[in-house]
């Protein structure tokens, strides 16, 4: 059998990911005469690449060992650029860009830079060679840093041709952009079986670990999973027994922040009622005005879902006067302008069906004197008009109330009791304030 080489260029972070389909010729003659002029291509063009896409070292790749420093015998490193804080830890997820030099090679054979975007992998899932994870384990957030690593712990004898040649060391210039660790969840059993799992002090490693988790899924915007592991963090808290008052008060910061993540969640999830749920935990917890901007500007908005507009923009208020950067009071601005607009708009909404329902129409006249069949009409107008209403408030799951306008008369609100009797769920409620009654047609929660 003849020896064949691989038709098309190889995408590395394919070949890494799923595999690749090889497709093989055996014209060698055809097969150099193409690789030879996309050569004379790159050349032609070399001023046009942006400087990324080039080599960081002309020279051999052993003069450039010999001004590195050994990660191992065969992974060498030199800092391009100084990281900040400490080396990231085992099981991280990773944001970086990459470039990968053959040595003599002018461009890179893969690159993060010519694709344009950075790329994420989780360390320790078998995203990367070994000795590339053994090298971005040696960094820091923001590092820029130079790796030769030898070809028998990457392509090995035989190479990836036509792009990688045999026996090929590589060249990888590594920029660590993000990493955020994923949470060891093995302390979860281990904790399990130990005798003081409900005592805070030994509990505090494992939930730190399911926060860990947690975050890592918010951020993959895989909230259903996050959360599970908030969740299972207040579980796992309210179970626990506190030895001390400094105890106490490190239990109540992570609850606290446990039920806003938590919150934020279900806000993600649209589900409204339940991030409410825990929103009304931390005011009992810590009391409304003890919030913070960030739990009060996320409460509102919870809010404002189930079309509570008056309290949001209330909520709101508070959260404004709290905020301590312009960033905060910028977002608080604009969900009170979003809300104020729905307000006026559902005013607009409803005097025009408040209209209808009544018999008001700008193309008729006033008269003093009405009809006992315009009467009829009128009511007739009004029932439909309150039972769409009714309806509005069965159907959707995310609205609680209709607030009724002012003046009511004796007859519209003998219509509404009437129907209100037939929903078992629904109810009007009357209101006091200052001498006044305000009516709403309220929502009550299934038995």
């Amino acid at each position: 059998v003849n020896a064949g080489v691989f038709n098309n260029p190889i995408n590395i972070q394919e070949l890494l990911n799923s595999g690749s389909t090889f497709e093989i010729t055996e014209d060698f003659e055809n097969t150099s005469h193409e690789l030879y002029m996309e050569e004379e291509f790159l050349t032609k063009n070399n001023d046009d690449d942006p400087e990324t896409w080039k080599s960081p070292w002309d020279k051999s790749f052993d003069e450039l060992r010999a001004l590195m420093e050994p990660v191992t015998k065969q992974i060498y490193k030199q800092i391009m650029k100084e990281g900040i804080g400490e080396i990231i830890p085992e099981n991280s997820r990773i944001t970086i860009n990459y470039g990968a030099y053959l040595e003599g090679e002018h461009h890179s054979f893969d690159s993060t830079y010519m694709r344009g975007r950075p790329e994420k992998y989780k360390l320790g899932d078998g995203q990367l060679f070994p000795a590339l994870e053994a090298a971005i384990k040696t960094m820091k957030l923001n590092e820029i840093a130079l790796f030769v690593i030898d070809y028998d712990l990457l392509y090995g004898e035989i190479g990836c041709p036509p792009r990688v040649k045999p026996k090929a060391d590589i060249l990888y210039k590594m920029e660590l952009i993000d990493f955020n660790e994923t949470g060891d969840l093995s302390l979860i059993e281990k904790l399990n079986v130990d005798e003081n799992r409900n005592k805070f002090s030994h509990m505090i490693k494992a939930i730190d670990e399911i926060l860990k988790h947690a975050k890592d899924n918010f951020q993959q915007n895989n909230f259903k999973n996050a959360t599970k592991a908030y969740l299972e963090v207040i579980q796992n808290l309210e179970r626990c027994t506190l030895a001390d008052e400094q105890e106490e008060i490190k239990y109540n910061d992570i609850l606290r922040k446990a039920y806003l993540n938590l919150a934020i969640c279900y806000n993600k999830r649209d589900d409204a009622k339940r991030a409410c749920t825990f929103f009304n935990k931390i005011e009992r917890l810590v009391g409304q005005k003890n919030m913070t901007c960030k739990e009060l500007y996320q409460f509102a908005r919870s809010i404002h879902k189930l079309c509570d507009y008056k309290r949001a923009v209330v909520l709101l208020k508070k959260a404004k006067s709290c905020a301590k950067t312009q960033s905060e009071i910028t977002l608080v601005d604009q969900e009170l302008d979003l809300l104020n607009g729905k307000i006026e708009l559902n005013k607009k909404e409803e005097q025009s069906m408040w209209q209808r329902a009544v018999g008001v129409n700008e193309k008729k006249t006033s008269s003093l004197d009405t009809s006992g069949d315009d009467l009829s009409a009128s009511n007739d107008e009004f029932k439909k008009t309150m039972q769409e209403m009714i309806d509005e408030l069965k159907t959707d799951e995310h609205l609680r109330k209709h607030e009724l306008p002012d003046a009511l008369t004796a007859k519209e609100i003998e219509i509404i009791e009437e129907l209100v009797k037939k929903e078992p769920n629904i109810k009007l409620s009357v209101f006091h304030k200052d001498n006044e009654k305000t009516y709403h047609l309220v929502k009550e929660k299934s038995a």
